[in-house]
């Protein structure tokens, strides 16, 4: 079931529809089946052969659109649109306050909470201050050399 209060802060600035066709225009970029869209997420596959490129031609597409939004490129084709405030960790941190009654037991839950990742859009995930993490055995290279840093 959708946290409420969250979708409203996610809302803020998201117009789904008017970057999803913004990024459209963009040539190389293959709209991901209807079940990995969500309200708050919009999901490509790169078709192109040179994916850095073709995601500077995306991030500028957006933001033409004058809205705030989060790109993340991850297992070497995968683009996801998402609003600005939305991550994993982002979605972390608010379930962590809505469960903790003070501060003490905010910090208590996230030294108790265990996230583990897979590719670059679990980046957010992992880095959430005071949890434990661990990256699964056959993650992607960009998150392995993020966690390398």
């Amino acid at each position: 079931m959708p946290d409420e209060a969250y979708a409203r802060i996610l809302d803020v600035d998201w117009d789904r529809e008017k970057l999803r066709a913004a990024a459209l225009s963009v040539e190389g970029l293959v709209e991901q089946s209807e079940s990995e869209q969500r309200p708050h997420k919009i999901s490509f596959e790169a078709s192109s052969a040179s994916p850095d490129a073709l995601v500077a031609r995306l991030r500028a597409a957006l933001d033409a659109t004058g809205l705030a939004f989060n790109l993340v490129y991850s297992a070497g084709k995968d683009v996801d649109i998402l609003p600005k405030r939305a991550s994993k960790g982002e979605g972390l941190r608010v379930l962590h306050s809505e469960l903790a009654e003070d501060p003490a037991s905010a910090l208590l839950l996230a030294e108790r909470t265990l996230v583990c990742g897979d590719s670059g859009n679990d980046v957010e995930l992992i880095a959430v201050d005071n949890v434990r993490a661990c990256i699964v055995a056959n993650s992607k290279p960009e998150l392995r050399q993020w966690c390398a840093f």
